[in-house]
Formats: C-alpha cells, sequence, structure tokens
C-alpha cells in the first residue's frame, strides 16, 4: 500500500485499543495521547501496531496493576512514537519467541525511512519501553 494519512493511522490504532480494553479488569488502565499537527503528515502503514499489539500481550495482568502508555508526539517534519507497559515475569516471551513483528518494523524502517528514523527499545527491571523517531516530510 502507498502512505495512509497519519490521522488514519492513528484512527486505526484507537480502535485497536479501544478493543482491548474491553477485556481489562480494574487493574488495568491504557493512555493514549497524541499531540501536534498529525493532519499534515502521510506514513507506512501498520508500523506502529506490532509494539501496541505486544504492550497488550505481556503488559498486562489480571491481578497486579498495569499501566500502558502509548503516544505521539508530531513536530515540524518530525514525529516521536512511543509505548511504555509493565514487565511482569509471567508474561515475558517463552525461550526462543521470534520476534518477528519488530524484526519486521525495522526491515520496513530501513527500506521506507533510510537514515531517517530511530529506533530504542529499552528494558530495565519492571519497564519495556519503544521510541520510534521519524523524520517526516509535509
Amino acid at each position: 500500500h502507498e502512505r495512509v494519512p497519519l490521522t488514519q493511522e492513528i484512527e486505526h490504532l484507537e480502535h485497536f485499543i479501544d478493543l482491548q480494553k474491553m477485556r481489562l479488569t480494574d487493574q488495568n488502565s491504557v493512555s493514549f495521547v497524541h499531540e501536534g499537527a498529525i493532519e499534515r503528515y502521510q506514513i507506512e502503514p501498520l508500523l506502529f501496531l506490532p509494539f501496541v499489539e505486544n504492550a497488550f500481550k505481556y503488559g498486562l495482568h489480571s491481578q497486579q496493576k498495569s499501566d500502558i502508555v502509548i503516544g505521539f508526539r508530531v513536530g515540524e517534519n518530525h514525529l516521536l512514537f512511543f509505548v511504555e507497559n509493565p514487565i511482569f515475569e509471567n508474561n515475558l516471551p517463552k525461550e526462543g519467541a521470534s520476534g518477528l513483528g519488530i524484526k519486521n518494523v525495522e526491515r520496513r524502517l530501513a527500506l521506507h525511512y533510510p537514515q531517517r528514523h530511530e529506533l530504542h527499545i529499552y528494558t530495565n527491571a519492571t519497564t519495556f519501553r519503544v521510541e520510534l523517531s521519524l523524520e517526516l516530510a509535509p
């Protein structure tokens, strides 16, 4: 597919998040924010979804507090996407899990945003965070 409006991509994520919220417990919360001129830009489709899917897959616990934070900050020809979720020992990816979704995103970024992106994945004992920075053309 060709690039899609960033507004459409954000709307797609909002629908996915709303669907996932239906299965949350009182221990879970999700925050989704976006700021800036999102209507000005086009983007490769479905770049962000694997990270959001992983946050729901690995970052929720039915009996412990689980807060997922997802956001976009758009500035002049620049986008910062971030997602943060807690880490629970019983929800860690199984040994030998492929991580194929993230690898595919990395390949797509290299192809469509060469020298114009930075992907950082941070983990500590309690938190997993992804930050993706893209240079955008108006």
